[in-house]
C-alpha cells in the first residue's frame, strides 16, 4: 500500500528527472539562439562597435605587462582589429566580439533576446602601484581583512587541552541561513536469484 509520503517521493523523483531533461533542452535551445545571434553579427559586422586606445610605452615598461596581456585582461570582450606602433606607444583598434553583443528577435507572438551582463571590473592595484605610484597613494584605500591562523590555533589547542576550540569558534563564527534542497534518485531494486 502506497502512503502519502511514497506518492510525494515518486512525484519529487519524476519532477527532478523532468527538470534535468528540460535543463538539457534549454541549454540546446540557448546554444542555437546564440548561434543565430552570432550569425546575424557575422553578416552585419558594421553593427559591432569599435573603439581605439593609445597605451604609452612606459606603461608596458613599468607594469611588466606585454601588449597581449594588456588586451586580454583589459578588453576580454573585444577583438584587436589592428595595432599601430608609434613613438608614443601602441594604438589598439578594437571591435566588440559578436558573442558579447545584445540581440533580440521578435515575431507576432514572441520576443527573445540575449542580454549581456558585464561585471564590475576590479582595479589592478599592483599595476597602478608600479606605473603611477602617486595615483596609487591617492586612490588606494587599504582594506584590512583577517583569516584564522590555523597553525597557531592548532598549536594552542595542543598545548592547552582544556581549551575547547569548537566552543571558542562557535562564539565567534557568523553563520548564514542554510538552504534546503530535495534530492531524489531511483533506488535499484534488489533481485532474488
Amino acid at each position: 500500500m502506497q502512503t502519502g509520503l511514497d506518492r510525494l517521493a515518486y512525484k519529487q523523483y519524476k519532477l527532478a528527472q523532468l527538470l534535468k531533461k528540460l535543463d538539457g533542452v534549454k541549454k540546446q535551445i540557448r546554444a542555437e539562439l546564440f548561434l543565430e545571434a552570432d550569425e546575424h553579427f557575422a553578416k552585419e559586422h558594421w553593427h559591432l562597435p569599435m573603439t581605439s586606445w593609445l597605451v604609452p610605452w612606459d606603461f608596458f615598461e613599468k607594469s611588466g605587462l606585454t601588449p597581449e596581456e594588456f588586451v586580454k585582461t583589459r578588453f576580454p570582450q573585444w577583438d584587436v582589429e589592428s595595432t599601430k606602433k608609434n613613438d608614443e606607444g601602441i594604438v589598439y583598434v578594437l571591435r566588440k566580439k559578436k558573442q558579447f553583443m545584445p540581440w533580440s528577435y521578435e515575431n507576432g507572438e514572441y520576443e527573445i533576446s540575449r542580454s549581456v551582463a558585464e561585471l564590475t571590473p576590479e582595479v589592478d592595484w599592483e599595476t597602478m602601484r608600479k606605473v603611477e605610484p602617486n595615483f596609487f597613494e591617492r586612490f588606494a584605500k587599504p582594506v584590512q581583512t583577517y583569516e584564522l591562523d590555523v597553525d597557531a590555533f592548532n598549536k594552542y589547542m595542543n598545548k592547552h587541552p582544556e581549551f575547547s576550540g569548537a566552543s571558542f569558534l562557535m562564539k565567534y563564527s557568523k553563520h548564514k541561513v542554510p538552504t534546503l534542497r530535495v534530492l531524489s534518485k531511483l533506488k535499484k531494486k534488489e533481485t532474488d536469484e
